[in-house]
């Protein structure tokens, strides 16, 4: 795999290991604070009046099916993996090998997300955005894309939807899809595959995006 050692037992990979995730836990205290504009980006996609509607009706209490569902998608799943944050500080390409001092700096690391409530926080904004990524495809599938505005299909485009995989979107939500709380719910453990992945995909994208988390295309080749 590129950029892995081809020794990832050698002294030099394990010391790389350990100090990533020691320079993790003593330099990200404030990672949280640093993190508050999180809140602001979803508008810039939902607009002001959905993302303020929807918060209200999410901040109470997360509307329970769809963030089920959201999970189930793989969105927001901090809480478990602490996928944001290890993506950020470089360490979800570390192989877990070594002794009991490497595995211990290893469970202080991932620990620490918890503690400094990073993780939650992630979790919540990532399962928000996706909920209101698929509220919003369900929305336009059911106009249809042909009365969809320019830019409401180009966002879609921009997802990786196109007429077709909308129609196809539409025809799962009509058969599966319910409401909760003002939300659409895909129900998308119910779905075909081939729109149950177009959907996932693009909900995906929509948090990775908003709640910036890096990809593999977005960290340079050293």
């Amino acid at each position: 795999t590129y950029g892995l050692p081809s020794d990832p037992s050698g002294t030099f990979a394990r010391g790389n290991r350990m100090a990533r995730s020691w320079q993790y836990v003593v330099a990200l205290g404030m990672q949280t604070i640093s993190a508050l504009p999180d809140m602001a980006r979803p508008i810039i996609t939902n607009g002001m009046m959905a993302y303020a509607k929807g918060l209200t009706r999410a901040m109470p209490f997360m509307a329970k099916m769809a963030k089920e569902d959201i999970k189930r998608m793989g969105i927001g799943l901090d809480m478990l993996t602490s996928g944001r944050m290890r993506a950020i500080a470089t360490m979800d390409e570390i192989p877990l090998v070594g002794g009991k001092f490497e595995h211990g700096l290893e469970e202080l690391a991932s620990g620490f997300g918890k503690v400094s409530g990073m993780d939650q926080w992630n979790s919540f904004w990532k399962q928000y955005t996706g909920i209101m990524a698929v509220d919003r495809i369900a929305q336009m599938a059911e106009r249809g894309w042909t009365k969809l505005k320019p830019a409401e299909q180009a966002q879609l485009n921009w997802l990786g939807i196109d007429a077709e995989s909308l129609n196809g979107i539409r025809t799962q939500f009509a058969k599966h899809g319910s409401k909760e709380n003002g939300f659409n719910v895909a129900n998308i453990a119910s779905w075909d595959h081939g729109p149950a992945r177009n959907l996932m995909a693009a909900a995906n994208k929509e948090a990775d995006t908003l709640i910036i988390t890096p990809g593999k295309g977005d960290k340079p080749l050293l």
